[in-house]
């Protein structure tokens, strides 16, 4: 089960990537709409995470993971830690995945 967990979420990033790549021009929430089936399983999804706000624990995520870089690189002086300060956009490709879609959330 984990080794199909595993790669269903590795084929749905990938396919995901693609599609943002292949569409330059494209926003991010069309594509999205552009995929989603009324009644669909993405369409489910969704509503769970506006339910939950799942935006606005995106958004707050962010925030901390922006101020622990600033604190980090006041601290350490490391050019890396600031990473996420420089591109805090990225986190939504780094850490959210890695939390919310490793294979042992989906075990339920």
């Amino acid at each position: 089960m984990k080794k199909q967990s595993r790669e269903l979420v590795q084929q749905a990033m990938l396919g995901s990537a693609k599609l943002v790549i292949e569409n330059p021009q494209t926003a991010l929430s069309t594509l999205r709409e552009n995929v989603t089936s009324k009644g669909g399983t993405t369409a489910a999804a969704l509503n769970v995470f506006n339910q939950h706000q799942f935006n606005n624990i995106i958004k707050q995520a962010m925030q901390y993971c922006v101020a622990r870089s600033q604190e980090m690189e006041k601290n350490y002086s490391n050019a890396s830690s600031s990473f996420y300060l420089a591109h805090p956009e990225l986190f939504l490709v780094t850490i959210v995945p890695t939390v919310y879609f490793s294979p042992f959330s989906l075990r339920g």
